[in-house]
């Protein structure tokens, strides 16, 4: 793979996370009024405590998408590759502990 299209897929990689954590205490919130209320404008990582479905988390944490994509990050990396039988899994160890 070629530098440029290594950077863009790191790039991606890396921009979901960081949207995923930007977006994870006003995620399930779907009024903009209330999110404008509760939160302002989401420019910086916040805390969830006013969500009710991320009560704990801490600012900058990932929500449930952002933790299924690590969780499948590091099953691709353990085996080299993408194994469904693997991820598959991992993802229900991964649900059997969940705490967000």
């Amino acid at each position: 793979m070629n530098q440029s299209v290594s950077s863009r897929i790191r790039g991606m990689v890396y921009g979901s996370f960081v949207a995923d954590a930007l977006a994870m205490p006003v995620h399930w919130i779907y009024n903009p009024s209330k999110i404008s209320t509760a939160y302002g404008r989401v420019e910086t990582y916040l805390d969830p405590s006013s969500n009710k479905y991320h009560a704990g988390r801490k600012p900058g944490a990932l929500c449930h998408y952002g933790d299924q994509m690590l969780t499948l990050l590091r099953s691709i990396d353990g085996q080299g590759g993408f194994s469904a039988e693997k991820f598959g899994h991992e993802w229900r160890l991964m649900w059997g502990s969940y705490d967000g």
